[in-house]
């Protein structure tokens, strides 16, 4: 564990481990949001438009509450349950709504773009391997991800 001290707040990064797991609790609700859209499919009433509208309702809701989190505590579902924070790189502080859905997001968006998203997700998993163990949408959105009860 990695403890960093250049700015006024003391506070302990998270490790690797913690960062993936948060990913993947986020990543099973947004699955299981689209799972069980699905079920509308299987009922008599059901349409595949009906599942389709179920299911972007779900994931919009989702939308909603993992922006909710973020924007008062700095963290996901996923990172409220691994208990670990969202703060910014240069001074440990809450980050700025335009930091953490618009820059943080735009990452990731890029990431998906054909060569120059391969590229990146390539350097990505060096990136997170350096002391201050930022990846790509963290230093494009100037933040970090450091233990929840740090200072």
């Amino acid at each position: 564990m990695a403890a960093t001290s250049s700015s006024p707040h003391y506070y302990t990064l998270a490790t690797r481990s913690e960062r993936r797991r948060s990913e993947v609790i986020d990543g099973i609700l947004v699955f299981s949001t689209i799972f069980l859209g699905s079920f509308a499919k299987t009922s008599e009433i059901g349409t595949e438009s009906t599942s389709l509208f179920l299911q972007l309702m779900g994931l919009f809701l989702l939308y909603l509450v993992q922006s909710y989190f973020l924007l008062r505590d700095g963290q996901t579902i996923g990172k409220k349950i691994m208990k670990i924070r969202i703060v910014t790189a240069e001074t440990g502080e809450h980050p700025s709504c335009v930091q953490l859905l618009l820059l943080r997001p735009l990452a990731r968006t890029i990431s998906i773009l054909p060569i120059l998203g391969s590229l990146i997700e390539v350097a990505d998993r060096f990136l997170i391997h350096r002391a201050d163990q930022r990846c790509f949408q963290e230093f494009l959105s100037g933040t970090k991800i450091v233990h929840q009860n740090s200072n």
